[in-house]
């Protein structure tokens, strides 16, 4: 199971830690886009990463009530970046974007569209076609709607969306949503987790060992601002640099992996 960590640009001694280490990393397009000039910023800090891109639709709709950018600016960016994989535009399902299951039927429509037009724009350009997204909220959400109305060839890794936010257990919890889902797609398919919590990686990494590919997290930042709050000192970018690291090893550990050697103790 590979844990990529979620990153930002601009912050040099994490980028040289997650270089040097070769950790997997996912980057947000939100974290690139320059709102000034209206298009994509291309750092060059991120070549030659084990880099994943996410269309990072949750913080642009919960901010910016949309994408602010067109699939093929989207689609531009990851021409660019040339990633392991890089994530449809897909319409997230969470209480406080989509209120009703009406509303996450419609997300749901809408998701698929996205995906259709990221492929229609990658295939003209000579991109490699991105990473479905399944969305939903509650379990059976999951299993429905286009995607599983026609004859669709299932890539070997599709991504489950609107899991971060949630708890491990319960009817809609993560673990839930990976069973109905489990047990919905063929065989061959692996799942990438957007944004789920440390308490569901050992029972992920148990429950569905070779299901589930993936998955990525950006919490390392925010426990480093807490860490830096109690220890009343800055959070300063080689503290994040450190937590990173330190994070990313227990991440590891929790999931078992037997190849994994940690390569700095903190």
């Amino acid at each position: 199971m590979k844990i990529r960590v979620g990153i930002e640009t601009g912050r040099k001694a994490a980028m040289e830690s997650v270089r040097s280490l070769g950790i997997p990393v996912l980057i947000s397009a939100n974290a690139l886009w320059d709102n000034q000039r209206k298009d994509f910023s291309r750092p060059r800090s991120l070549a030659g990463l084990d880099l994943a891109l996410d269309s990072g639709g949750f913080v642009a709709m919960k901010r910016y009530g949309g994408y602010r950018w067109t699939a093929s600016q989207y689609v531009g960016l990851a021409q660019y970046l040339r990633p392991a994989w890089w994530a449809q535009m897909d319409f997230c399902c969470e209480p406080e974007i989509a209120s009703d299951s009406t509303a996450v039927r419609s997300r749901i429509t809408q998701t698929v569209a996205g995906l259709q037009e990221c492929q229609r724009i990658a295939d003209g350009e000579g991109v490699a076609r991105p990473m479905p997204v399944l969305q939903g909220w509650k379990p059976e959400d999951y299993t429905q709607g286009p995607i599983y109305e026609q004859d669709y060839a299932w890539p070997s890794l599709v991504g489950v969306g609107s899991v971060c936010r949630r708890q491990v257990g319960g009817p809609n919890g993560v673990m839930a949503v990976v069973e109905a889902i489990n047990a919905k797609v063929p065989q061959s398919v692996q799942f990438h987790l957007f944004g789920v919590k440390s308490q569901a990686i050992t029972a992920l990494f148990e429950e569905f060992p070779n299901r589930v590919a993936s998955m990525d997290s950006q919490a390392w930042a925010m426990g480093a601002r807490c860490a830096a709050r109690d220890a009343g000192r800055p959070c300063d970018n080689q503290m994040r640099a450190d937590y990173l690291v330190s994070w990313y090893n227990r991440q590891m550990g929790l999931a078992h992996s037997p190849t994994f050697q940690p390569k700095l103790n903190l």
